[in-house]
């Protein structure tokens, strides 16, 4: 009230004048004196005058004598006393106040203003005592009334007003209204002074009350209305108050989760450095027309006066906060939450790259780097992130940043980073959480690609360091389940024990149960197995992840005892549980394969239908069509299995991702070549059994000569085979017309007829082959080639083509082999491009077979793969790396058809690098396959004898080389070099007889001329 109160003070001066002039004629009719009775009035007046200055109390009571004495008085002079002493009265008193503040002297005068408002409306003092009123009202902390004070003068005199007492009611106006709880019935009133036509001092603070007040009450559609209101006039743009409030409206409306219009608000916001550029280039504008004297002389005290409140701007906004990199946090922020990703990523980015010294740049990258995440993009996260980590000052958000780039290196495989990371993590914070994720993300990681070595040589010295680190659990954890991976299921099972011993409230408890009835099951103790699944199933919520598999264990536990039912009981339960989908094809095709084996053919047909039609996109799709294929050919379905195969490589010869397509093609040529070869090999022994006594006493009476015949004839079913064994009806029948000599024989032709079973048998043969395609598939898949081509089908072109060439003979070179046939390449398609790339280029066909081998790291074509990689590493004699390939089919792929071959391979390797002992003991190996006896056992036996040779213990050569020519006889072409080998030696020894006897045991042997060696023996004899 400062610049009000001395406009109030010359007043009263006035007053005070006026009653002692008027008052001066009139004292000697005045009869009444009370207090002062010496005193008459212009005395009176004259007191008054002087105490009211500096000491208000002393004149109050002259003045309420002067009130007295001229109450009721009626004539105009003493009725124009009365008021001004009555005004002087209400004044004294706020005077009064001003001196002491004690609130009780302003409410002491306030009948006085009351009497005055009443009684002299139409002085033109009425709006100031309306207003002095209020403010005593307010000073007295009257504060119901004092708001009503100020809406009656506002009401009243709205714009009679000047722009500083207005701004003066306005201000006590708003703060009496919070005091009196009347805030509501003020804002019309606020609203209605941001018009155009006040002030923008005026205008300002009502738009930042209401702002105040809106933002206090959470009205959100009231705050839109006030942004509309800025909006409508530029000049409310460049205030900080109202800047600060849009800021703070903005987080008023995040915190109810209307993003948008928060995001609005904060970019409506003006950095406080525009804002000063704004005041900064006005103020020069103005200096440069006042220098220049650029203006009419009426406006020169205008702007002198812009220019003080310019400066004044200026100066309260250079010491203002500077809130930008807060405002674009804020932006950033909603731009998250609306789900604009990408652009919140950038806009996080411009944190870090504007304030790299901002007090919160730790959390502008940390956000920046979550944000990268999220967008995917991961290269530049990861970049964000270890820049992180090289600050060492930067420690507030290192942890949850370090555990989020562990699960980028183990996602991408970079274990090497990953491995530093878990390390230096593990060492400086042993003891909490972050110790036991970084040694998770690092042992999921090297399990997955197969380095259980490194978990099983590092993880247990951090242990040792650390006994009571925060990892134990997850060291045990991984430990065992690297274990698992390399077959020490003893190791694993103690790893398991001790961790739910140690550890019964570790995160891996669950699972180490779990893995207790894998180690179980991988030594072959199935009941134990048995028994953990089933307690573990029966202690676990079907929501656990691992329920699955634990069903598919239960099942494979069943299906090896027999429990057939209850193997498709659990083996159903995998699907429900959502499982992975390698577990449920598991389920599936080890359903399908037990009723197989128990000829519930329609059963089996009605599970790999519903596979079919519940997941038609899996890469195993093609696999079902397959089973119902093989299934079609155990029932004599041969039309039907055929239909199967049209139909499963039309359907999915699309897909790449998996060679069950390609396996359908081959099945078609080769149950097309097998059905043929059964019919012709089978009519050709039946022709030549019934015609050639001297053959059919061979077949029936030599037992070697018969097992011999059915190996060069694998064609020939075995229903013909068996039933041709000793004491058998149809044995039986042949044995009594065929001499067990043939020299002795009648030399009888038999008839077909006369052996019903023989028939019947070549008939079912007969009606297999009749229900062939009629169309050859060479001609069959050249059209299904055209048709594809036809529909843009490339990679089943592709297929096709490899099928041609691969049984066709239809030509094809690499030039035809690019980019774009290699990109839709099947795995089995790529180990066909890479066999015809590496006649050229040995290092790219190794290329394609390791993607090959990375698609599809098992199954056929992975063998395939391998044993081509093993055969290119052997042409360029890298014997180590060879012998490798060769084991991994050894390890992984023991029923591929070619494992023989690359066991005796693996064995060449090993010879060829020196490595002896290596060597014998993979030839070994062979001759301890029981299923593979035969020539190949003759060669490992030989073999064996030149590792032995090579290391100079001659020996034990010579016995495996006689070993060789005695037991193998009958494979000429290794008894032969086993002979001259022997008798070198003896030679070499002096011992000429006795290589001479082993010449002629050769010579003498049925099938020596069989030998490609046998002139060379022969010569050595004859020169002995």
């Amino acid at each position: 009230m400062g610049a009000r109160w001395m406009r109030i003070r010359s007043q009263l001066l006035c007053c005070l004048a006026l009653a002692c002039c008027v008052g001066a004629p009139q004292l000697g009719a005045e009869p009444q004196v009370n207090a002062f009775p010496e005193l008459d009035l212009p005395t009176l007046g004259q007191r008054a005058e002087s105490a009211f200055p500096g000491n208000p109390e002393a004149g109050i009571p002259y003045m309420l004598e002067i009130r007295g004495r001229l109450t009721g008085a009626m004539s105009e002079e003493f009725r124009a006393i009365y008021r001004e002493n009555l005004y002087m009265l209400g004044l004294a008193h706020m005077n009064w106040y001003q001196q002491t503040k004690n609130s009780a002297h302003l409410a002491a005068g306030i009948p006085f203003w009351d009497e005055f408002i009443q009684d002299f409306i139409g002085d033109k003092r009425h709006s100031l005592a309306m207003l002095n009123r209020a403010d005593s009202r307010y000073g007295s902390e009257q504060w119901s009334a004092a708001v009503d004070g100020y809406l009656h003068v506002i009401g009243l005199y709205l714009y009679q007003l000047e722009e500083a007492d207005l701004t003066g009611v306005l201000q006590r106006l708003v703060e009496g209204a919070r005091l009196a709880e009347r805030k509501d019935e003020i804002e019309a009133t606020l609203w209605k002074c941001t018009a155009a036509e006040f002030s923008d001092v005026i205008r300002l603070f009502c738009l930042n009350a209401l702002f105040d007040r809106a933002l206090e009450t959470n009205a959100l559609d009231e705050l839109l209305r006030l942004v509309s209101a800025i909006n409508q006039d530029q000049r409310f743009r460049y205030d900080l108050g109202i800047n600060l409030r849009l800021l703070a409206v903005g987080d008023r409306f995040e915190q109810d989760e209307r993003y948008l219009e928060a995001g609005l608000l904060f970019s409506m916001v003006l950095p406080v450095e525009q804002l000063l550029y704004a005041v900064e280039d006005r103020l020069i504008e103005i200096e440069e027309r006042l220098f220049r004297r650029q203006f009419i002389a009426s406006k020169l005290t205008d702007l002198e006066k812009q220019l003080l409140d310019l400066r004044a701007r200026r100066a309260d906004l250079v010491t203002a906060p500077k809130y930008t990199a807060n405002l674009r946090w804020r932006q950033a922020r909603v731009l998250r939450l609306m789900g604009r990703t990408f652009e919140a990523f950038f806009a996080f980015r411009r944190l870090i790259e504007e304030y790299p010294q901002h007090k919160h740049v730790e959390q502008f990258r940390y956000a920046a780097f979550l944000q990268g995440i999220e967008c995917r993009y991961i290269e530049e996260a990861t970049r964000i992130g270890e820049a992180y980590l090289e600050v060492p000052a930067y420690v507030q958000f290192e942890k949850p940043i370090a555990v989020q780039l562990a699960r980028i290196y183990e996602a991408r495989r970079n274990i090497d980073k990953l491995a530093v990371l878990a390390d230096e993590f593990l060492h400086r914070f042993p003891y909490e959480p972050v110790a036991a994720q970084m040694t998770h993300s690092l042992g999921h990681a090297l399990f997955t690609q197969g380095e259980t070595e490194v978990i099983l040589e590092t993880f247990p010295y951090w242990v040792e360091e650390f006994p009571d680190g925060a990892f134990v659990d997850s060291v045990d954890y991984w430990s065992g389940m690297a274990y698992l991976f390399s077959g020490s299921f003893e190791d694993a099972l103690t790893t398991f024990d001790r961790l739910i011993a140690t550890n019964p409230g570790s995160v891996y408890f669950t699972e180490a149960r779990f893995r207790r009835g894998v180690a179980y099951f991988g030594l072959g103790e199935y009941s134990a197995a048995r028994e953990v699944f089933e307690a573990w199933v029966a202690d676990e919520g079907v929501e656990h992840p691992l329920q699955a598999e634990a069903h598919v264990f239960l099942g494979d536990l069943d299906a090896m005892d027999a429990l057939v039912d209850s193997a498709l009981a659990n083996y159903e339960k995998v699907e429900a549980l959502g499982a992975t989908q390698a577990l449920i094809d598991h389920a599936y095709f080890e359903s399908s394969a037990l009723l197989m084996a128990n000829k519930r053919y329609s059963a089996n047909e009605a599970i790999l239908t519903r596979y079919l039609d519940a997941f038609p996109e899996s890469p195993s799709a093609a696999e079902a069509v397959l089973l119902l294929a093989e299934a079609d050919l155990e029932q004599g379905r041969i039309g039907s299995a055929f239909e199967r195969y049209r139909g499963g490589i039309e359907r999915f010869g699309h897909s790449i991702e998996a060679d069950h397509v390609d396996q359908l093609i081959d099945a078609w040529w080769e149950t097309d070549r097998d059905v043929r070869a059964r019919v012709r090999q089978s009519q050709r022994f039946i022709e030549r059994l019934l015609a050639d006594e001297a053959f059919r006493s061979q077949i029936l009476y030599d037992r070697v000569a018969q097992i011999r015949y059915f190996q060069e004839h694998a064609a020939i079913p075995e229903a013909i085979q068996s039933a041709l064994t000793i004491r058998q009806p149809l044995y039986d029948a042949f044995a009594r017309k065929t001499a067990q000599d043939p020299s002795a024989g009648e030399g009888r032709s038999l008839e077909l007829e006369d052996y019903p079973v023989l028939e019947s048998i070549m008939q079912g043969l007969l009606n297999e082959q009749a229900q062939l395609p009629a169309t050859l598939p060479g001609e069959a898949f050249r059209a299904l080639r055209a048709s594809a081509l036809e529909l843009n089908q490339a990679a089943l072109a592709l297929r096709l083509l490899r099928a041609l060439n691969l049984r066709a003979g239809v030509e094809v070179s690499p030039a035809e082999l690019g980019e774009a046939e290699v990109a839709l390449a099947s795995p089995a398609t790529l180990v066909w491009i890479a066999k015809i790339e590496a006649r050229d280029d040995p290092l790219a066909a190794a290329m394609l077979l390791q993607r090959a081998i990375e698609r599809t790291p098992v199954g056929r074509t992975a063998a395939e793969a391998l044993f081509l990689l093993g055969e290119i590493e052997m042409e360029a004699a890298f014997f180590d790396r060879a012998a490798d390939y060769f084991q991994r089919i050894l390890d992984n792929h023991f029923a591929y058809e070619r494992a023989p071959q690359a066991a005796m391979l693996r064995g060449e390797a090993l010879r060829s690098a020196r490595r002896y002992e290596a060597a014998i003991e993979a030839y070994s190996m062979i001759i301890n396959q029981r299923d593979w006896r035969g020539e190949i056992w003759a060669e490992a036996t030989f073999k064996i004898g030149l590792c032995f040779l090579a290391m100079n213990q001659t020996g034990k050569a010579q016995g495996f080389f006689e070993r060789t020519y005695l037991a193998y006889a009958g494979y000429p072409a290794w008894s032969g070099k086993a002979v001259l080998e022997s008798a070198s030696l003896l030679e070499a020894n002096g011992d000429r007889e006795s290589a001479k006897r082993t010449y002629e045991f050769f010579l003498n042997t049925p099938n020596a001329s069989d030998s490609p060696l046998y002139e060379v023996v022969r010569q050595r004899f004859q020169a002995l």
